[in-house]
């Protein structure tokens, strides 16, 4: 495993870290960790990195900044330019752009993400963006805006990020719903797997949004995982964890039946070199 980080600084969390299989046979992917915003790091995603590089995916779990009184922007900027750095590293073996996939907090950045690139939080990452080849939110929210029953820690670090309370304004809370972000062209596939005993993000609301989606085009599929709890896909062990995980394979063998993938090798755009660690494994 290989840790890159962002800048010459080489400070934690802004880094990701990657391996890739001996022979890369599936889809690269992309993983972005939860913890409600303000905790958790990519470490979390190593159990699972592991899991994708044995069975043949190139794979990166990607870090941002997770401190009290973080932006929205700072992390989307984070999460993309961990995620640009990936595709620079797919593009010096030819491979094609990766999958975002993300848990709670990071499934609600992914999402973000894969609708409306960085340019909106971090213009200076625009002319670089080539857009995932497709985006799987785990037990994520359809909505940040305010609703009924919302965990009060949720709802602090909401009201954190964006710098506002949901009692004096809505529009930081509605711009960055990724229901309001679904734009009019179609969108790579979402595959959006949700806890059958959910207790963060509504359900309802993401069903809302994936009939947005569908209505613009956008290939989307729900799955609602049998005996799973909200946070339940950082580790493949488990009837639910293999139950999702088969899930994502079936997903990610159509994508490549469809020849979704973007050749990175004829379409990136200029590169900036980010700093390599090695962490030793392949």
């Amino acid at each position: 495993m290989q840790t890159i980080y962002y800048d010459d600084a080489g400070a934690e969390p802004r880094a990701f870290d990657l391996a890739f299989p001996d022979v890369v046979s599936r889809h690269p992917i992309a993983l972005v960790h939860g913890g409600g915003w303000n905790a958790g790091d990519r470490s979390a995603y190593h159990p699972l990195l592991r899991w994708f590089v044995d069975h043949g995916h190139p794979c990166a779990t990607i870090g941002y900044r997770t401190a009290s009184g973080t932006s929205i922007e700072q992390k989307i900027a984070d999460v993309s330019t961990g995620y640009l750095g990936f595709q620079d590293a797919l593009a010096e073996r030819n491979l094609g752009a990766p999958v975002l996939m993300g848990s709670s907090a990071g499934a609600h950045l992914v999402s973000l993400i894969a609708e409306a690139g960085p340019g909106k939080w971090a213009p200076e990452l625009a002319h670089r963006w080539v857009p995932p080849a497709a985006c799987i939110p785990v037990n994520g929210p359809g909505t940040l805006e305010y609703w009924d029953g919302i965990h009060p820690n949720i709802q602090e670090a909401i009201e954190d990020m964006c710098g506002a309370s949901y009692g004096e304004t809505t529009e930081p809370f509605s711009a960055i719903s990724p229901h309001n972000l679904v734009p009019d062209a179609p969108l790579s596939p979402f595959l959006i797997l949700l806890a059958e005993t959910e207790k963060v993000f509504p359900h309802a609301y993401v069903y809302a949004w994936a009939d947005i989606l569908r209505a613009n085009g956008t290939q989307t599929m729900v799955e609602v995982v049998p005996g799973s709890e909200h946070g339940f896909l950082y580790n493949p062990d488990g009837d639910a964890q293999r139950y999702a995980l088969n899930k994502v394979e079936e997903f990610l063998t159509s994508l490549e039946r469809s020849n979704k993938s973007v050749d990175l090798a004829s379409t990136r755009p200029g590169r900036t070199p980010l700093t390599s660690r090695r962490n030793g494994r392949k």
